[in-house]
């Protein structure tokens, strides 16, 4: 066994001949890499795709792939994408296909291990629970989970993406965040003082969660990405939230638009306080963050919910917010208006 050191948390990377493997190239992919790392080490970048592509680690990747004994498969790899690609650029993803397919996937240690190769949603997610010893994703951690897949994203690149790799990390780094906020409050529901309403057609139009309070109850509207008009269309003039990892900062800018919201009952919008999309991750900034600066700049004040107190909320603050009301677990004194006129 090889252990590798994030921050003080020890990483295992198991001895080949004590895992049983899916199939014998899966065992050669794992048993290549493994045999390279160091018996004991920092958790850090220790491959580079690119410099494989080009033969960096002696061997051929594709070739190794076709030559095993389920090189059917490699159909498949190719019906994956990369149809627009040619030369080095399709050699490099299918290289990069083989590794996070025969690797990443059961093996999701190896993620933060390697540089310019595409991941999907499970694989940095799996990757930042073993890393953060997390077990399950709930509202204390995942804020934390979506910080480290940021980090994860700027650390494993090193050159400009083509096309294909742009489009893949933009559309990972939204699944992230949905997948993410989704669990989130999914944890939360107990059926007895919080729900889901997913499973019910006739009320899930209002929102995705529903805390029991009065005098009315507690709508949360969950999105990821884009509020657009999603968001807007779960008010039915009921107390509500708006939650996810926005990343648009400008849908929260226009008086209009924050009117509209405030009409159909939305008490606050919590917008994310990390980055949250690829070229918010590149310059180091949150869609809370935008929203503050465009209204420093306008020398006005951040907007104020019906209470006079604030509507743009930082997602960080959810937690809080949401135990707040929880912690009474009376209904009758469980009460939004209290809530909602101190600032949480």
């Amino acid at each position: 066994m090889k252990s590798l050191f994030y921050k003080d948390f020890r990483i295992d990377f198991k001895s080949p001949e004590k895992i049983s493997f899916n199939n014998l190239f899966e065992k050669n992919l794992y048993t290549l890499f493994h045999n390279k790392l160091p018996k004991q080490g920092d958790y850090k970048i220790y491959f580079n795709t690119d410099e494989i592509t080009i033969g960096g680690l002696g061997i051929d990747l594709i070739e190794m792939f076709k030559g095993s004994e389920i090189s059917r498969r490699f159909k498949k790899l190719e019906a994956e994408g990369g149809s627009k690609l040619d030369g080095q650029d399709l050699n490099r993803f299918r290289n990069q296909q083989i590794i996070r397919s025969y690797l990443f996937e059961t093996f999701p240690e190896f993620v933060g291990l390697f540089r310019n190769n595409i991941t999907k949603k499970n694989h940095c997610i799996e990757n930042a629970k073993l890393l953060l010893n997390i077990e399950k994703i709930d509202i204390n951690n995942f804020i934390k989970v979506k910080t480290y897949t940021n980090q994860l994203y700027r650390s494993t690149w090193d050159r400009p993406q083509n096309l294909s790799e742009k489009n893949s990390g933009v559309s990972t780094v939204g699944e992230i965040s949905e997948t993410l906020v989704q669990a989130a409050f999914s944890e939360l529901v107990d059926n007895e003082n919080f729900f889901s309403s997913r499973s019910n057609d006739a009320i899930k139009s209002y929102g995705d969660f529903v805390l029991m309070c009065l005098p009315n109850n507690l709508w949360l509207s969950v999105k990821s990405g884009f509020s657009r008009e999603r968001l807007l269309a779960s008010g039915y003039a009921n107390d509500i939230l708006g939650v996810g990892f926005f990343e648009e900062y400008k849908e929260f800018t226009s008086d209009s638009k924050n009117r509209n919201f405030k009409k159909v009952g939305f008490l606050a919008i919590y917008c994310p306080d990390i980055p949250v999309s690829v070229d918010q991750i590149q310059e180091g900034i949150s869609t809370f963050e935008q929203v503050e600066k465009f209204y420093k700049n306008q020398n006005k004040n951040m907007p104020e919910n019906i209470n006079g107190k604030p509507f743009i909320r930082k997602l960080s603050n959810i937690k809080n917010d949401i135990s707040s009301l929880l912690i009474e677990k009376d209904i009758k004194k469980r009460s939004t208006i209290g809530f909602w006129t101190k600032i949480i």
